[in-house]
C-alpha cells in the first residue's frame, strides 16, 4: 500500500493520502481521525482490537471496518450494505456498485496495522 503523511502547518491537520486501489483506505482514516486531538490513542485502540480479534466488524462515524481472519474491508456507510451483503448481489448490480470503488476498498490486516502504527507515529513528532 502506498501511503503519504502530510501535516497542513496553517490548519494544524495531518492528513494521509493512500494511493491506487486502497484510495478510501485514506478517506477513512482522514474523516475518522483526520483532525482527533486524541487521534494517536484512538490508532494505537483500532490497532490492538485489529491484533486481539480475529474477525468482527467496527463501526465508525462515517465509516465500518470489516475483517476476517487477514483480510479486511473499508466500506463508507453510504454503501449501506455490508461486505456480506454485496457478496449475494447479482452480476449486474456488482458491476454498478464497482463505480464507487473510492467509498469501499480491501486491503490485508497486517497492511493497515502498519499504516496504522506509522501514521500514529507521524501525528506523534
Amino acid at each position: 500500500m502506498d501511503y503519504e503523511f502530510i501535516f497542513d502547518t496553517s490548519t494544524k491537520i495531518h492528513t494521509v493520502e493512500v494511493v491506487g486501489e486502497q484510495f478510501a483506505v485514506g478517506r477513512f482514516l482522514n474523516t475518522e481521525f483526520g483532525d482527533a486531538s486524541n487521534a494517536s490513542e484512538q490508532l494505537n485502540d483500532l490497532v490492538d482490537v485489529l491484533e486481539s480479534k480475529k474477525d468482527g466488524v467496527i463501526q465508525f462515524t462515517e465509516w465500518c471496518i470489516e475483517f476476517d481472519n487477514d483480510e479486511l474491508t473499508i466500506i463508507h456507510a453510504s454503501q449501506l450494505e455490508t461486505k456480506s451483503e454485496q457478496d449475494k448481489l447479482t452480476e449486474s448490480e456488482q458491476s454498478l456498485s464497482d463505480v464507487v470503488w473510492d467509498f469501499q476498498s480491501e486491503c490485508g490486516k497486517a497492511d493497515l496495522i502498519e499504516l496504522l502504527i506509522a501514521w500514529s507515529d507521524f501525528r506523534a513528532e
